[in-house]
């Protein structure tokens, strides 16, 4: 009866294209984000899961706009690095591409260093050798047939690569339970 609307998702407020998502009007952050806020609410209580997601995620967007604008650069870090990695819980996927990004970086820097060796064995370790050996690494299991050179410094560097590994891990746990099993 014009009270509430009927039959709402996310498609209401805009197709989604590429590096575009539906919205409503940002130019005013503060207000967006209790907009947000509340659509959230109203989609959960309608059922409409995939379309609270979004509005929580969008909501997030304007908590960080709003932490620009109060100058609390270190919250803005914070949200903008949380939002990159996992999509503030509501993208998982994106867990996975940083979890690969982490992956082949320090496969890159295991090459370009020299840093992993096969022990008994004079020649070089190739690009796929250092490629698995930082995939093995990360997942905190290890090959006898590679380890990290003797070096101080090698050995700490690749010490922190199952750091991020058991991270990536629990995040990954995370958003796949916020995203579909805790609503």
């Amino acid at each position: 009866f014009g009270r509430v609307p009927i039959n709402m998702d996310m498609w209401t407020f805009g197709q989604e294209r590429l590096f575009q998502r539906p919205q409503i009007n940002e130019r005013d952050p503060f207000t967006a984000e209790a907009t947000y806020r509340a659509l959230k609410v109203y989609f959960s209580s309608e059922g409409e899961y995939d379309s609270a997601s979004w509005a929580s995620y969008c909501e997030r967007l304007m908590n960080r706009k709003n932490q620009w604008y109060k100058k609390n650069y270190l919250l803005w870090l914070n949200s903008l690095l949380f939002g990159a990695i996992c999509g503030y819980g509501e993208k998982p996927i994106r867990t996975f591409i940083a979890s690969f990004v982490i992956v082949l970086v320090y496969a890159i820097v295991y090459q370009f260093f020299g840093l992993v060796v096969q022990p008994g064995v004079s020649n070089t370790v190739t690009w796929l050798d250092t490629l698995s050996f930082s995939f093995a690494t990360f997942c905190t299991y290890t090959f006898p047939d590679l380890v990290p050179k003797a070096e101080v410094y090698a050995r700490a560097i690749v010490a922190t690569e199952p750091f991020f590994g058991i991270f990536a891990l629990g995040l990954l746990v995370f958003t796949l339970t916020k995203r579909y099993v805790a609503r």
